[in-house]
């Protein structure tokens, strides 16, 4: 049985790390300085499902394709009376991650068009081996790739045998992002009556550019007062003391995003909610990316005895973790008078209200009689 080697390295003073623990720290570091945001160029030329046919084509539910020929070919067919649509492929496998898609257009050659026409792409959800299969007839395909989720209309006024930048819409961004590190495909409609474009546009691979910005998401992070973090849901408590007195917590907030969080309000709610306020406001509402800080101290008062709980709500803008919230617990203690007839503890205790007399003795005119009382709040 072969058993996987690891490694350790060991600084004196620091933890233990294995080679592979550090090579998952250097992957995450290395990503996130990568994450700077770019423009990234796909072709229907990489990772061909057919070899040597590009990942594009058409569909038709009446006139039949075959997958050896990528024409790319939208509208009608008057040869065959025929009505085709067509699909675009894009491997997205190198698209970074960490990156917010800002901007997406794709770039085709058009051999043939029949005058100012306008066209209209989709979203396709037939599964992308089948969509490039297209051989034969398919009403199902041919439907899917002119309806669903719009990515845009473009109005195309060019001449035969250009090249035409279609604009996708801030859908197509969104879908784009998700289809990150998979495949990415488009359908194309004719929108203008009896038009046609892409006619014999085969063997000229369609181009997809992508523009990206590096990503800007807060991330809240909360310590109590001993640096100590706390987990989203997670609780705090702040021990015990008297009615009506009070003891205090302090919070650091802490940014650790690549985005400025953005504090909203603190709030209370719960059980006993009125127990608990903020009595120091955070220094900051706005916390810039990576290492923003700043505090707040939350003083518990309980207004009665037994134990006292509320939730503490850190609204903010951060994506996954809105409100941040922390429940709060403390103790509250009810002051208990104890009286005994004498000056230690081990004399008799009196009953508020008795009626026994508590007897001073004899003693002669003008001379006081002097008894002690011990007093404990138990």
């Amino acid at each position: 049985m072969k058993l996987p080697l690891i490694f350790s390295l060991r600084s004196p003073g620091f933890p233990t790390l294995s080679c592979r623990s550090l090579l998952l720290l250097l992957s995450i570091l290395l990503g996130s300085l990568n994450a700077k945001g770019g423009t990234y160029t796909f072709t229907t030329a990489q990772s061909p499902f057919n070899s040597g046919v590009l990942n594009q084509g058409w569909w038709s539910a009446t006139f039949q394709s075959n997958n050896t020929n990528d024409n790319t070919y939208t509208g009608t067919f008057p040869e065959a009376a025929a009505l085709l649509r067509s699909f675009f492929t894009f491997n997205l496998a190198t698209l970074p991650a960490g990156e917010t898609v800002t901007g997406v257009t794709m770039t085709s050659n058009i051999s043939q068009v029949s005058g100012a026409v306008t066209v209209e792409f989709f979203d396709v959800s037939t599964e992308v081996s089948t969509l490039n299969n297209n051989v034969g007839t398919s009403a199902a395909v041919y439907n899917d790739l002119g309806s669903g989720t719009s990515y845009g209309t473009v109005s195309v006024n060019s001449p035969s045998n250009s090249t035409v930048v279609f604009p996708l819409n801030s859908t197509a961004h969104s879908a784009v992002q998700s289809a990150g590190g998979g495949f990415f495909s488009l359908g194309c409609t004719m929108n203008t009556s009896g038009g046609f474009i892409f006619r014999f546009s085969g063997g000229i691979a369609a181009t997809l550019t992508v523009t990206t910005v590096a990503s800007t998401t807060p991330e809240i992070a909360v310590l109590n007062s001993l640096s100590t973090n706390i987990p989203d849901a997670g609780s705090q408590g702040f021990g015990t003391t008297d009615v009506a007195e009070t003891l205090t917590q302090t919070f650091t907030v802490n940014n650790t995003g690549s985005g400025a969080l953005n504090l909203v309000a603190i709030t209370f709610n719960g059980t006993n909610p009125g127990d608990f306020t903020v009595t120091t406001a955070p220094g900051l509402s706005t916390l810039p990316a990576t290492t923003g800080t700043t505090t707040f101290t939350v003083t518990f008062k309980p207004l009665q005895s037994g134990p006292r709980s509320a939730v503490m709500h850190i609204a903010s803008n951060d994506a996954d973790e809105n409100p941040f919230d922390i429940i709060l617990t403390g103790t509250g203690l009810a002051p208990e008078i104890v009286v005994h007839n004498g000056s230690h503890s081990l004399a008799p205790e009196l009953s508020d209200g008795q009626v026994t007399v508590v007897n001073f003795g004899s003693t002669a005119p003008n001379v006081a009689s002097v008894l002690n009382f011990l007093v404990r709040n138990t």
